[in-house]
């Protein structure tokens, strides 16, 4: 029977029984060393066979150098190095080498790895080798090493350390969005999680959101790649960024415009301008609620457009796509509240919208009050303050014919001339009449007096009042016309002539007095609109519209009264006094203005909230209105003393106060 020898370099014993590992003796003893040799662990390359040798001196076959295959006998092993030593064992040169088929080889060869059946696999995944380190008892352990980009070994497997499965450590699986179109990622000198969003899409805060996001939803959006910048500290002609802001919201429309992106992002503050975009605006949209320091999002951040000019805070024309605007208050001023030398009040409206889409989100309308219309006048219709009274009759003729001119055409009033004097006595004449047979009659040749003429008819028909507060066009808010104005009263006639007897003339008759002028018209007053849509598309979503107090309408003014008329000259008979002045009409007071939240004209109603709103008197909570304006009145027809009355002039048509008016 041949015995198993050790090769070690060091004391190898043991029995059939036990074996015991001094140094450089391995643990798989298959039988016992009955002398000493030098033996050292054995490495294999996963093969059965074994290096024969010449018989041991206990008689056991055993290896010799000289039969070594590979390394076994002499210097020459291939891997551990090794001689013969000289009893047909293989002595190796390192502590750290065994030997396998003859062959010494190191026990940390990942393909003998501590003994030579131990060979160690490579990386299951990645790019790298296999490897082997030695244990404090000689046995060896099996590793991979990894390299390249997939430097990191986990579990036998080598990885890419920035795979979002393996984020710079075995365990570290980074996250997909948590929403919206992505994948995860995962970058950095030291490898960091992140995300990655689809075309479209922004990441921000682990989520993929939609680049049509807005500020309250997407703060990550609120950058330079996206907008326009705008704040109260910026200025003119800056570059529209965060860190170089332009001052006016008008600018950056303009610019954001021209750009890609179409967005305007407002710093909180007061803008005193009117913003009235071009067409070329189509599809910008507007964005407030941002603080002017760190451009974060909140509503407590105000925005607010409040010109110092009468007029729109914003107007809108001919857009297609449409605008929109976030987070805004738009102010429109009080009217001058002292009525107007003439014409109609002014009105105060915040937004006008013409051919265009408009959206506004949580935005804040603010219409200011409107200026009352201006009172009617009055047509002054006496050319003097008196009608002249009729001249004296003299021993040379009888008083001459006096006529009183009246400023309305081809309205004036003659007494009748006094009888001459002579040898027969004259009667005097009476004028041709004016409109109507009502001359004083003359006085005869036996020298009567002459009698007065009649009064003269006042204007009877009323003048209207103002109908319609006004109507919405392209152009904007018209205003309704004023009321009409009165009618002038007729002129009284003038008085007969005196008759005359043979020595002395007659006194003629006085003129008769002017008609009374009409009252002039009273006029619109103003109107307080929230938003005027004129063939546009107007979507409200949690905005708040204050209208304030409607205009009232202009009083339409008083007519004339009629004036009093000459009294006759004195003759040999006297002449007779003129006719009173019919008095003139008043005029028309004027239709009060609006209190409106939103006037519209077109075929889409506006909508507010999801619903859409054809007219509506209250909306409670996101419609506030202010007083209607109060009607004009009519002017009252003049009279004076013994003369006719005028008609009165009707008055004006109510204001109204509605959130939602259709025209």
């Amino acid at each position: 029977m041949r015995a198993n020898h050790l090769v070690t370099f060091g004391l190898c014993i043991g029995t059939a029984a036990t074996a015991a590992w001094f140094a450089g003796c391995g643990t798989d003893i298959a039988g016992t060393c009955s002398d000493t040799n030098t033996c050292g662990p054995v490495q294999g390359d996963a093969s059965t066979d074994q290096a024969s040798g010449e018989d041991a001196p206990d008689g056991d076959d055993g290896p010799t150098g000289s039969d070594a295959t590979d390394g076994g006998g002499g210097n020459d092993g291939s891997d551990g190095g090794g001689m013969d030593a000289g009893d047909g064992s293989v002595q190796c040169d390192s502590g750290t080498a065994i030997v396998c088929n003859g062959v010494c080889v190191s026990a940390s060869d990942p393909g003998h790895c501590g003994s030579c059946s131990n060979a160690c696999p490579g990386p299951e995944a990645g790019t790298g080798m296999a490897q082997c380190t030695l244990s404090a008892d000689g046995g060896g352990v099996c590793s991979v090493q990894c390299g390249g980009t997939t430097s990191e070994q986990c579990g036998g497997s080598c990885f890419d350390p920035h795979d979002p499965n393996h984020c710079g450590s075995c365990t570290t699986v980074c996250p997909g969005p948590s929403n919206g179109n992505g994948m995860a990622t995962c970058t950095g000198t030291t490898p960091t999680c992140g995300i990655a969003c689809s075309s479209g899409y922004n990441a921000c805060n682990g989520q993929c959101l939609p680049n049509s996001s807005d500020p309250s939803t997407d703060p990550c959006i609120v950058s330079d790649t996206f907008g326009v910048f705008v704040s109260p500290l910026g200025h003119a002609g800056a570059a529209g960024t965060q860190a170089d802001p332009l001052n006016t919201i008008g600018a950056g429309i303009a610019q954001a415009a021209m750009g890609s992106q179409k967005r305007v992002f407002v710093c909180a503050g007061t803008y005193d301008e009117q913003i009235a975009p071009a067409s070329s605006a189509d599809g910008v949209s507007v964005y407030g609620g941002l603080d002017c320091t760190n451009w974060s999002y909140s509503t407590s951040n105000k925005v607010k457009v409040a010109p110092s000019a009468q007029g729109y805070a914003l107007q809108v024309q001919s857009l297609t796509t449409g605008m929109t605007f976030e987070d805004i208050e738009f102010d429109a001023q009080d009217a001058p509240q002292s009525p107007p030398a003439s014409g109609p009040g002014a009105s105060s409206i915040a937004v006008f919208a013409s051919g265009a889409k408009l959206m506004l989100t949580r935005v804040t309308v603010v219409a200011g009050k409107a200026q009352p219309g201006a009172a009617g006048g009055q047509f002054g219709n006496y050319a003097n303050s008196n009608a002249p009274a009729g001249s004296n009759g003299t021993a040379a003729a009888g008083g001459p014919e006096v006529t009183n001119s009246c400023l309305d055409a081809m309205s004036s009033s003659t007494g009748g001339k006094g009888g001459d004097p002579g040898g027969t006595p004259k009667d005097g004449t009476a004028q041709p009449t004016v409109g109507m047979s009502n001359a004083g009659t003359s006085g005869t040749g036996t020298c009567s007096d002459g009698n007065s003429g009649a009064n003269g008819f006042a204007a009877t028909t009323a003048a209207s009042g103002g109908a319609s507060s006004g109507q919405v066009s392209g152009s904007g808010w018209q205003p309704g016309q004023g009321g009409g104005d009165g009618a002038d009263g007729d002129p009284g006639q003038g008085g007969g002539g005196g008759g005359s007897k043979s020595i002395f003339g007659g006194g003629s008759g006085g003129a008769g007095g002017c008609g009374g002028g009409r009252g002039l018209a009273g006029q619109t007053g103003g109107s307080s609109i929230g938003v005027i849509a004129y063939q546009s598309s107007l979507v409200l979503q949690h905005t708040l519209i204050t209208a304030s107090a409607g205009g009232s309408g202009g009083a339409g003014g008083n007519g004339q009264p009629g004036q009093v008329p000459g009294g006759g000259g004195i003759g040999a008979c006297n002449g007779g006094t003129g006719g009173v002045g019919g008095g003139g009409s008043g005029g028309g007071g004027g239709a009060a203005g609006l209190s409106a939240g939103i006037v519209w004209s077109g075929t889409t109603p506006p909508n507010i909230d999801g619903t859409s709103e054809p007219s509506a008197m209250t909306l409670p909570a996101v419609i506030s209105l202010g007083a209607a304006g109060a009607a004009g009145a009519g002017g009252t027809g003049g009279q004076a003393s013994g003369g006719i009355q005028g008609a009165n002039g009707e008055a004006g048509a109510a204001g109204q106060a509605m959130a939602v008016v259709q025209q």
